[in-house]
């Protein structure tokens, strides 16, 4: 199970080349042969083709908020300053669990009616393929195009949001790892609602655990709470880190919900 982060990581990374070699027209036969853009929700669903928007909503009844580890292009960005920061700092970025609020939710709502109501730039600035787009138009400003291009707002708009998107991701994953898509992202607050119906998810075993705080501190998305035992599916986006650092397999991923095995009732069975 410890390796199961690495399982993940492996279409994260090819995901994320293929994403960006796509969006700056360096992949050949632009238009057919780029998987990544097809299995993006929000492309899938503009173009009428509900196909991956159907596959993905399966997926997390599944599996969990997978789709937001292992394909979306942003989640994947802001990971690259959390790895280089453990890679080169002698101590590595601790997390802390952060309750949930209502920001994840408002952004959702807002997001939703303005796409309602056609008004895109929020759209493009806030929903992760569009926002990958932005980030690429600093280096291809072709990638402007499609979106403020379209909107006639110009070459320099769409160069200065991609610029304020690219730095403010850099620092926001250097500092809190993945925040944005536990408490901003609306496609990963859509996806996390269906959390307490999806069949896998991750669980603290009570009787397992040491309260080491590994997994906790290694949480990119600050919602595992080792005191109460408590994960909060919704935002846990499935990397699978917190099982990479846990030395007594106390955290899984697993299909049931775990249960404290009294020591009391224990007792109260042998003797019966």
């Amino acid at each position: 199970m410890k390796k199961l982060w690495i399982i993940r990581l492996i279409p994260a990374i090819l995901f994320f080349v293929e994403s960006v070699l796509f969006l700056t027209d360096k992949w050949p036969d632009n238009s057919s042969l780029c998987v990544a853009e097809r299995v993006q929700i929000i492309p899938s669903a503009i173009t009428i083709s509900l196909t991956a928007t159907i596959f993905w909503i399966i997926l997390t009844f599944l599996f969990g908020r997978i789709y937001c580890s292992t394909v979306c292009p942003v989640g994947t960005f802001l990971d690259l300053p959390r790895w280089v920061r453990n890679l080169f700092s002698p101590r590595k970025k601790k997390f802390r669990y952060q309750p949930r609020n209502r920001t994840r939710r408002d952004v959702l709502i807002i997001y939703l009616v303005t796409l309602l109501l056609g008004f895109l730039p929020v759209a493009y600035l806030i929903e992760p393929w569009n926002m990958t787009r932005n980030m690429v138009s600093t280096v291809s400003r072709s990638a402007i195009l499609p979106t403020w291009g379209s909107m006639a707002m110009g070459m320099s708009i769409g160069l200065g949001v991609g610029v304020i998107t690219l730095v403010g991701l850099l620092v926001w994953g250097w500092m809190r790892g993945r925040q944005f898509c536990s408490q901003f992202c609306p496609i990963g607050t859509a996806l996390g609602s269906v959390h307490q119906y999806s069949v896998y998810h991750i669980e603290i075993d009570p009787d397992m655990c040491t309260n080491c705080m590994k997994c906790q501190e290694a949480c990119p998305s600050e919602c595992i709470k080792v005191v109460s035992r408590y994960v909060d599916n919704s935002r846990c986006v499935k990397c699978f880190e917190c099982l990479k650092e846990c030395d007594n397999n106390a955290i899984r991923y697993q299909p049931n919900r775990n249960r404290p095995a009294s020591p009391l009732m224990k007792r109260r069975r042998l003797s019966e």
